[in-house]
């Protein structure tokens, strides 16, 4: 479900902690200061592994833009049934409790990742302590969940069928084909 930035150890890829644990811990790629009153990008090393889902559904080429184009009707069903899986869950990204305890926050309050996002997984952490706050590489700084939402049952009018162009800010842009 997820892939590391090259030069990163396997310790770096989000683990459920427990049997029962719902989200997946997310650990800092890089040691970094927040000062009293800032926000940092905090980057993690993560990836949504795209081929992740292609591989769930068995589907042979899940990114193409004419799903008609698959011959057979099993290849079709699971096609669709892969891109209503994309079309309705996403990543969230929570701090991790405890730091919350010592003065940090997310700045946005969750991180919300579409599973086409490109980019590396990043915390956006805001201080809000008189001091400044160290992370250090390796320490885990938020929880990744798996929700479902119901934006695709949307009518087509408030969708735009753009492909996503990068990570952060990149439903702004258009993909560059």
């Amino acid at each position: 479900m997820f892939t590391l930035e090259t030069g990163l150890d396997n310790s770096y890829l989000p683990t459920a902690q427990t049997e029962h644990s719902a989200g997946f811990d997310v650990k800092s790629r890089v040691d970094i200061t927040i000062k009293q009153g800032e926000t940092s990008l905090v980057p993690t090393g993560v990836f949504i592994d795209q081929d992740f889902f292609r591989d769930m559904f068995e589907v042979e080429d899940f990114f193409r833009d004419d799903a008609e184009a698959i011959a057979d009707h099993r290849g079709l069903f699971k096609w669709r049934e892969c891109e209503s899986f994309l079309s309705s869950h996403y990543i969230a990204f929570h701090l991790r409790s405890s730091l919350g305890v010592k003065g940090l926050i997310l700045a946005n309050g969750v991180g919300v990742i579409d599973l086409d996002y490109k980019g590396e997984v990043c915390g956006i952490i805001h201080n809000t302590k008189s001091e400044p706050f160290q992370i250090d590489k390796g320490d885990r700084i938020g929880q990744l969940l798996i929700m479902e939402h119901k934006g695709a049952f949307l009518p087509d009018a408030f969708r735009k069928k753009s492909k996503r162009a990068g990570g952060f800010g990149s439903t702004d842009q258009e993909a560059k084909v």
